[in-house]
């Protein structure tokens, strides 16, 4: 049986261990204001698919794929110093959060029966 949802949480997990082992270690370059405005989004993101994750509905579905959207649309911004000395690093984590996406909607046709 597959899961979806918990799939997307837990990549996406595995996604927020790696920013997190890269500011502890000082090489995720980013300016101070976006560092504030994407650590923030980065969090609510995490907190949403876990909801999606444990208690899946309809309801936690919009709220979590809302909530990629918004951080999809900002995530170049956020990564533009970084890009600018790894722009395959930060290629792979665009890629990563599109397979989110892709988790999502599966889980929707799947998992909620919503076509």
């Amino acid at each position: 049986y597959r899961q979806p949802f918990k799939t997307a949480s837990s990549r996406y997990q595995a996604l927020q261990k790696e920013w997190s082992f890269l500011l502890t270690n000082k090489k995720l370059l980013m300016e101070d204001s976006n560092l504030k405005a994407w650590s923030s989004k980065s969090n609510e993101l995490g907190v949403a698919l876990n909801k999606l994750s444990n208690q899946p509905s309809r309801s936690n579905l919009l709220a979590a794929k809302t909530q990629l959207k918004q951080f999809e649309q900002q995530f170049p911004k956020w990564m533009g110093q970084h890009k600018r000395n790894y722009s395959y690093q930060v290629k792979t984590w665009s890629n990563r959060l599109e397979t989110l996406d892709k988790l999502l909607s599966y889980g929707e046709r799947v998992v909620l029966k919503i076509k």
